[in-house]
Parts: structure tokens; sequence; C-alpha cells
């Protein structure tokens, strides 16, 4: 499981899991300690046995994310912070490769953000990229670092869509055929921008809000993958969003 929504949502996070007959968190990962990624954890350690957990290793100063480490203390689940060029062991089929960071970044807009980790899951021919909330500066760095991992055939739009990330030249080394954007419906921060969104069907990418459609499935037998969501939509109110 990777990251868990704000606290508002954690009931309906529970739920959710409860109906997919999850009994145990195997790996519990944060990207980063914001309180919208972090919010339902506290929920989900108290409800399920958790195995493991990984984080980003970020010193950050809320009562949210310090009740969230000793909570893991007191229950002495085992903890890793991850860097660059580890691999999550998960099973013989599955990979979960980490792209980001490779040391703390300091002094970016927004340091918190940037330090998120970056996933990239593997499933025989199929991948997914997870980026957290990383903004453009991260983005740049991942085009020179390692650019060969980073094509996927679904991404995680980083931190909601926001204009902050997804620049041009980061989106066509990904090429995804699928984009998915996590926001909330009417939220404050007008997330995702309409850039953004224009810049993902510019690169004929198939375009999946929460806002719009609700809760996203993707099933994937290791070649193609076939999406499910809650609430169905069309083109124009999409593009309209």
């Amino acid at each position: 499981m990777i990251d868990s929504g704000d606290r508002g949502e954690a009931a309906r996070l529970l739920t959710k899991l409860e109906e997919n007959h999850v009994e145990q968190i195997d790996m519990l990962v944060a990207t980063h300690p914001h309180a919208d990624h972090i919010g339902g954890m506290k929920a989900v350690l108290n409800r399920f046995p958790v195995k493991q957990v990984y984080d980003s290793g970020q010193n950050y100063k809320t009562k949210m994310y310090n009740d969230f480490r000793q909570q893991i203390e007191k229950e002495k689940i085992p903890f890793e912070v991850l860097r660059r060029g580890q691999e999550v062991p998960i099973n013989e089929m599955v990979k979960l490769k980490v792209l980001s960071p490779h040391t703390l970044y300091k002094g970016t807009a927004s340091d918190a953000n940037n330090n998120s980790l970056v996933l990239r899951l593997e499933y025989r021919d199929f991948s997914m990229l997870l980026t957290g909330d990383i903004q453009a500066e991260v983005e740049r760095e991942l085009l020179q670092t390692d650019p060969a991992a980073l094509p996927a055939q679904v991404l995680k739009v980083a931190h909601h869509g926001s204009k902050t990330s997804s620049i041009n030249e980061f989106l066509a080394a990904v090429k995804p055929k699928i984009a998915i954007i996590s926001s909330g419906e009417g939220n404050k921060y007008k997330h995702p921008s309409p850039e953004v969104v224009q810049r993902l069907h510019d690169l004929q990418a198939d375009v999946f809000n929460t806002a719009l459609c609700g809760d996203i499935i993707i099933k994937s037998n290791g070649k193609t993958c076939d999406i499910t969501v809650e609430k169905f939509y069309d083109e124009q109110q999409a593009q309209a969003a």
C-alpha cells in the first residue's frame, strides 16, 4: 500500500481495503509526510497487521508525522528509509524500484514534495511510474540520472496534476498510455492544472482523474492493463474540469 490519503478519508479507505479482502499489509509506503498522503496511516496501522514500513526519511516536524513514526516504533514494525538504486522485494514477477531521492533536497520550492519517493512498479512487460508530489526540479534530475527507467504504460501524475510538475520533457520521456491524476473534487488548489491535462492529451494519453471518476482500479496481466472507474464521465466533461 502506497500512501493513505487524508485523515477525513480514512474510514472510506478502510472500507475499500476490507471490500477487497485485505487482512494484512505486507508493505506500507509513505512517499512523503504531508497530511494528504499520510493522514489515513494511523487508521490503517490500527486496523491491520503491518509487516514493513518504507519512508522517504524526512525530518518533518508535524504532530501527524510524529505520531505516525511513534506508532511504528511502539508496535516494533520494521522501518526502512528508501533511496535511489534500491529495489523493494515483492516476489519473483513484481519489482518495485526506487528512482528518487538520492539524497534529500534542500532549498527547493518545496523540499517536502521534492523528496517524495519516486517508484517504478514492474510486472513482466507492464510498468507504472509513481511520482508522489515531486516538482519540476526532480523531473529534470530524473531525466539526467536515469532516463531509461522513465518510460511506463501508466503514470501516476505528480503532485495531483499541479502546474509545478509534469514538464513537457518529462512527460515525453515517460510516454504514458494512461495517466492517473489523484485530486479531490472541487479542491481549493484547483488541481489538476488544465495545462497539464492538455499536455497529457497532446501525448495521446488516456487521462483519468479521481475528482471526476472516483476510484480507479488497474488490473494487468503483465502485458496490457484494464481500467475500471467508479463513475463514468464523457470527454467534454473531463476536459472542462
